[in-house]
This record gives structure tokens, C-alpha cells and sequence, in this order.
């Protein structure tokens, strides 16, 4: 039931916003979109069914670090 809660927005969502960019023939804007929402939905997805999401946040730090 829970999974369906997800499911049911991100679809709502993807039709929603993605129905315009076909029709205004912007591809590269929806290639974005495609690639966010689908990263999106893995995550919320993963998280409902009960996957160990991981921390980002030492990734960021590696690759933002300024050393002077």
C-alpha cells in the first residue's frame, strides 16, 4: 500500500510535467527531467521498500573540499 502512495504522485508528476516538454519538442529538457525523476523515484522507491539509502554527504565533502 505504501509503495503505491510513491508510485502514484511520481507518475502524476512525470505525465504532468513531461506532457508539455514532448509537445514543446524540448529534448534536452526532458532528457534532465527523465534522468532526475527517475533518480528520484529510485530513491523514494528504495526507501519505502526499506533499502539502506547512502550518505552523500562524505562524497560532497571530497569533492567540494577547498584546501589553502
Amino acid at each position: 500500500m505504501m509503495l503505491f502512495l510513491v508510485i502514484i504522485p511520481l507518475v502524476l508528476i512525470t505525465y504532468l510535467e513531461g506532457k508539455p516538454l514532448i509537445e514543446g519538442k524540448k529534448w534536452r529538457e526532458l532528457a534532465v527531467f527523465t534522468f532526475l525523476m527517475a533518480l528520484g523515484a529510485y530513491l523514494s522507491i528504495g526507501q519505502t521498500v526499506g533499502f539502506t539509502i547512502p550518505n552523500p554527504t562524505p562524497l560532497l565533502e571530497r569533492i567540494f573540499r577547498v584546501e589553502f
